[in-house]
């Protein structure tokens, strides 16, 4: 349930720090379920099309192309949201105990 919490607050500061052109990517923020025990995945479901593929995830567009001036940009939202996710963890510890 911690890790949930965790989640959330990636996601709600994913969301605030997002390129905001049309709001689709910001909005397109997902957790990708509790698949694996002890571990949360989030992603972005918003694709765009390329010239050799029907889609290309944009996240890994502007996280990783040379030319976007998001560049790193979700590295530095997640390191920046370390504490926060920490303290979410906690504070629901501290609920159930």
């Amino acid at each position: 349930e911690g890790l949930t919490a965790a989640e959330k607050v990636l996601i709600k500061n994913l969301k605030a720090n997002s390129p905001k052109d049309k709001g689709e990517y910001a909005k397109s923020w997902k957790g990708k379920g509790k698949k694996y025990k002890l571990q949360r995945y989030v992603g972005n479901t918003k694709t765009v099309e390329g010239k050799s593929s029907d889609s290309i995830p944009l996240s890994n567009i502007l996280e990783y192309s040379s030319k976007s001036p998001h560049q790193g940009l979700i590295k530095r939202v997640y390191d920046s949201s370390i504490d926060e996710m920490a303290n979410a963890i906690v504070s629901t510890i501290k609920q159930k105990v």
